[in-house]
């Protein structure tokens, strides 16, 4: 049996709209070995079937490897589901590594980001899964990734929401077409929030970070969403921004403990996390 230790990931940063991830230190752990048999443990009733994002993940990479067999996993989850951290790529990704792992480890990291990508029909969370930090996905001859660097002094804090909001929903409230503007904007933006990033120029990331694309029109389904902001700039935040598809919003700062600054102005039904980049995506371990 093996253990896979996976990041939860924040997708879309500002102006990165399906390009920009990081891998933040909240997880969820999975023990598979193989089996005649799909048994899956500690997970609701109704996921517990060849449906489940895991299991996809698996059976993929045991087609791609023409390999038969199911598997026996146990569910250790930390990521909130619908939310805007990645809940369903680290699943598709913990599923697709523990195949690969199991029977051989023959395929590559790029291998098994291209094949999960696929799945989760876009790369921006799937990245941060595979390679850790800060990443950003493109399209080359292949889906491609690279690594980009935070300055150490970045810390980030989730403001997670106690309801869920729907990928597809999200998607549903943006535009069909974009301006070329908008668009220049973004890109612009995005060369200098990278900047920014590395070298910790906070009042450029500030700037930076601002969004055309999916911000302004997914924020409305945020309850509070503009509460959280100016609660969150009143305490010296750096940058304020969606996490995801939302409804989480991931806050830049400079302080680890961020959350104790902003805990007693904001509802207690809320989630409030201090997190740190996460470099390593995913760790395996045999048991």
């Amino acid at each position: 049996m093996i253990e896979i230790k996976i990041c939860a990931t924040s997708a879309n940063l500002g102006p990165g709209f399906d390009t920009l991830g990081v891998a933040l230190s909240l997880y969820n752990y999975f023990k598979v070995e193989i089996s005649d048999e799909l048994i899956i443990e500690n997970c609701e009733e109704k996921y517990c079937n060849e449906n489940n994002l895991f299991y996809i993940g698996y059976q993929t990479v045991c087609e791609i490897l023409n390999v038969h067999d199911k598997c026996h996993v146990i569910f250790d989850t930390n990521i909130p589901i619908s939310r805007g951290l990645g809940s369903s790529a680290s699943l598709i990704c913990a599923g697709a590594i523990a195949a690969n792992y199991l029977h051989g480890n023959i395929l590559s990291k790029d291998e098994i980001f291209r094949i999960c990508s696929s799945i989760e029909g876009h790369p921006d969370n799937i990245a941060p899964c595979i390679y850790g930090g800060l990443t950003a996905s493109f399209e080359g001859k292949n889906i491609m990734a690279i690594s980009l660097p935070v300055h150490p002094d970045i810390h980030f804090t989730a403001i997670i929401p106690d309801y869920e909001l729907s990928t597809k929903d999200a998607r549903e409230a943006l535009p069909k077409e974009v301006n070329m503007h908008d668009a220049i904007y973004n890109i612009s933006h995005v060369v200098a929030m990278m900047h920014a990033l590395e070298k910790n120029d906070k009042e450029l990331l500030r700037v930076a970070c601002l969004d055309k694309l999916h911000q302004p029109y997914r924020k409305s389904l945020i309850k509070d969403y503009d509460l959280y902001e100016k609660v969150c700039f009143d305490n010296q935040a750096t940058a304020f921004m969606i996490s995801g598809a939302g409804p989480t919003c991931l806050v830049l700062s400079n302080f680890s403990n961020f959350s104790s600054a902003i805990i007693d102005s904001l509802d207690h039904n809320l989630k409030i996390i201090d997190l740190s980049v996460d470099f390593n995506g995913h760790i395996v371990k045999e048991l």
